[in-house]
């Protein structure tokens, strides 16, 4: 970081050169009214574009400990946040991948 001349190393270079070439999936979505009762009609317009195989080789790629707090975020998000509308894991994930991208070399 040129501000404040902290090093950072997770993804490293080589990873983010590999997860370019990874591609993406274009998965069919579709709104799902929280009164199920009622049928969106623009279901099958919504699709949303999931880079699947990068989360899969950056999530390899981390060190024992951080996954072990990925997953109790996971456990605390199952328990208390998925009943809250409009909060889902991908959110919690590319959070908890972005504080991680932001750990400094020293810590």
């Amino acid at each position: 970081d040129k501000r404040t001349n902290l090093k950072y190393k997770w993804p490293t270079s080589d990873q983010k050169d590999a997860i370019m070439n990874l591609g993406f999936n274009v998965v069919p979505v579709g709104f799902i009214h929280p009164r199920k009762t009622e049928k969106n009609h623009d279901s099958d317009l919504q699709w949303q574009l999931r880079f699947v195989r990068a989360e899969n080789h950056l999530t390899k790629s981390l060190h024992y400990p951080k996954i072990k707090v990925y997953l109790l975020l996971l456990v605390l998000f199952r328990k208390y946040l998925e009943p809250l509308e409009g909060v889902t894991e991908e959110h919690l994930k590319h959070v908890f991948y972005r504080k991680v991208e932001m750990t400094p070399t020293n810590r």
